[in-house]
Order: C-alpha cells, then sequence, then structure tokens
C-alpha cells in the first residue's frame, strides 16, 4: 500500500536523500554537497532545512513528475547543506541571492538523477548496508 500510494523522500544524513514518487516507476537520487569538513559548522537544522527546500520547491512547482521532484530534492539538498555551514538550527535564513551564491561555491558528490527502480537496487541495497 505505502509504495503505490504515497511519495515519499527520505534523507539520509549526508549522502543525501532518496524519493520516489506516487505511481511512478523511477527512483530519484539527491547526492549530497561535496563539503569539506572545515565548511561544516553543525549539522543541526539540516534536515529541517532539507524539508523547507523540498516544500518551497513544492509550491514552486507543483511534484507531479520525476522532473519536479528531482528540483525540489535539489533544492531541498541546497539549502540543508547551506544549513550545515552555520551555527545552530535557527540562527541562520540565507536570502535567495545567499543561496545561489552557495551553490555556485560548492558542487555536488553527484548529480541528482532519476533511474528505474530494478537499476536503483544495487545502490538502493548498499545504501542500506550503510544505514543498518
Amino acid at each position: 500500500w505505502f509504495a503505490d500510494k504515497c511519495t515519499v523522500v527520505i534523507t539520509m544524513e549526508r549522502i543525501g536523500a532518496v524519493g520516489r514518487l506516487k505511481d511512478s516507476d523511477s527512483v530519484v537520487l539527491a547526492w549530497a554537497y561535496n563539503l569539506s569538513p572545515q565548511d561544516v559548522k553543525d549539522t543541526t537544522g539540516a534536515g529541517d532545512a532539507f524539508a523547507a527546500g523540498l516544500a518551497r520547491g513544492a509550491l514552486d512547482s507543483p511534484i507531479d513528475d520525476d522532473a519536479a521532484l528531482m528540483a525540489a530534492m535539489r533544492r531541498g539538498s541546497l539549502w540543508g547543506a547551506y544549513a550545515c555551514t552555520t551555527l545552530g538550527g535557527a540562527k541562520d535564513c540565507p536570502s535567495g541571492a545567499q543561496l545561489q551564491k552557495f551553490a555556485r561555491s560548492v558542487d555536488l558528490v553527484l548529480e541528482t538523477q532519476a533511474m528505474p527502480l530494478a537499476e536503483a537496487q544495487p545502490t538502493l541495497r548498499l545504501i542500506d548496508r550503510i544505514f543498518q
């Protein structure tokens, strides 16, 4: 029931996030930004920032296909990564210009991608083992 009725996005700490759109045969993998240890000040609030970015992405464009889910998850990843560069969970609320400047200064580990569920299985199994 869950797989057929729900759109789901699960964050995976410093690895990124995985999502699946209701009724889709694909899995979206949003990989983390490649922050150096010196860039990471505090991870408090990163998951909340990811969720806020994802929600903002959904407001900007309804999540009705894999491309829209990918865009929303990319935004969430950016907001979550930015949160890691500041101290505390609610101290800094960046402007759009600050986020764009930050996005230009960091790289993703891998680009966000949508792949068929069958093709994604080995990657999902590996991620599952990391979190066991």
